[in-house]
């Protein structure tokens, strides 16, 4: 498995199409190419993966992505693509690389990082949705998260960037790290020409699921009166290290039907923008 990062620069490719075979919610990767026999000897696929500037033909997998993060909600997930889109100074995306000589190679979208000013885009539609929503979950909560959150939001010398990291669900860490540490030096790169990208905050929502601990599942089914909390766990690695600088953290089912270790889950993490640079020397260790 290999990846590559081309300069950043306008591409003319087509436009790309994301696959959800098994109809939920959260995005799986699946390679046509690779035939069954080959999976089930064991065999090791080489893959090459390479990253891209964004451009217009990737309108469709980026908002594939946003949308599988943000299950159920009423965000203009369109709208908030185009923002993402707009934006030339910063954000990539991971595709497979192409063999030129095929034509029918895939140009799918398979994993995105990029930033959003949520207080310079403040007066758009889907930023004002989004807001809502998260303030929404907050305050369903418990302790102090929803008039932290809505001091921080309603701050207009706190800008607050939204952290888009997003990718399938079995693209692994070692693409996601890279990814990160090419939006930060663009993020410091674009701070020096404009105050767009200058930011007090990150604020990401993060995947994550409730999981069994080791004691509940060996004593489950020795009888009643047992009583033992799932433990929270991060379907990205490199949330967990951001959940762990958080100022403020906290995590709402992803529709009516999640119930304890069932379903899925998003965590909302707020971290100082200083912390980023840490966080990724972090994940350079001790996962890459």
């Amino acid at each position: 498995m290999a990846y590559a990062k081309k300069p950043r620069k306008e591409v003319d490719d087509n436009s790309p199409s994301l696959s959800n075979s098994s109809g939920s919610d959260e995005l799986s990767y699946d390679d046509d190419n690779v035939s069954s026999s080959s999976v089930e000897s064991g065999l090791e696929i080489p893959v090459e993966f390479q990253g891209n500037a964004i451009t217009l033909a990737d309108f469709d997998g980026i908002r594939r992505l946003i949308q599988s993060l943000l299950p159920r909600s009423q965000i203009n997930t369109s709208e908030l693509t185009d923002l993402v889109v707009s934006q030339k100074e910063v954000g990539s995306v991971v595709k497979l690389c192409a063999d030129l000589s095929d034509e029918d190679a895939e140009d799918d979208v398979l994993a995105l990082a990029t930033v959003i000013n949520l207080t310079l885009h403040k007066e758009k539609e889907c930023i004002k949705q989004l807001k809502s929503l998260i303030l929404e979950k907050a305050k369903a909560g418990t302790g102090d998260c929803f008039p932290k959150l809505s001091a921080v939001f309603s701050s207009t010398s706190q800008p607050v960037g939204l952290l888009i990291c997003e990718r399938f669900l079995n693209i692994p860490v070692h693409l996601a790290v890279p990814l990160l540490q090419a939006l930060h030096v663009e993020v410091t790169e674009a701070c020096e020409k404009n105050n767009a990208f200058k930011f007090k905050y990150y604020l990401i929502i993060g995947r994550t699921h409730m999981q069994e601990s080791n004691l509940k599942r060996k004593r489950k089914g020795k009888g009643k009166g047992v009583k033992d909390k799932s433990t929270l766990a991060f379907d990205f690695a490199e949330t967990e290290y951001m959940y762990k600088e958080g100022l403020i953290n906290f995590t709402y089912p992803v529709g009516e039907e999640t119930t304890g270790s069932n379903g899925t889950y998003r965590t909302v993490i707020l971290f100082p923008v200083e912390k980023l640079e840490s966080i990724l020397t972090t994940l350079q260790h001790e996962i890459i």
